[in-house]
């Protein structure tokens, strides 16, 4: 649902701006192809990405990102099923850190 809904706005402020998705990518330093794949929502960008997406769009990272948060929020706040950090801490684990 992200990765989707960023691609369409990353695409809808692409063609406000009345360019490519080469001249995007020339404006950003990126492929062609990664422009293509994240505006149909295949590939989910790098916060490195998104900075040079909101760069070469002339575009603050929070109206990049403003109503992609938002709907996230709207859902429900999906999150994935594998915990981000799934690295079980343990007794024996926290004491050897110390």
């Amino acid at each position: 649902m992200i990765k989707k809904r960023f691609g369409q706005k990353i695409r809808s402020l692409r063609k406000a701006d009345e360019l490519t998705q080469e001249k995007l990518a020339i404006r950003c330093g990126l492929a062609t192809r990664y422009i293509q794949e994240i505006e149909s929502g295949s590939k989910q960008p790098t916060i490195t990405t998104i900075f040079l997406l909101a760069d070469g769009l002339n575009q603050s990272i929070d109206s990049l990102l403003e109503d992609v948060f938002q709907e996230w929020k709207k859902k429900g706040r999906p999150v994935s099923k594998k915990p981000v950090n799934s690295k079980k801490t343990t007794k024996n684990s926290i004491e050897s850190r110390l």
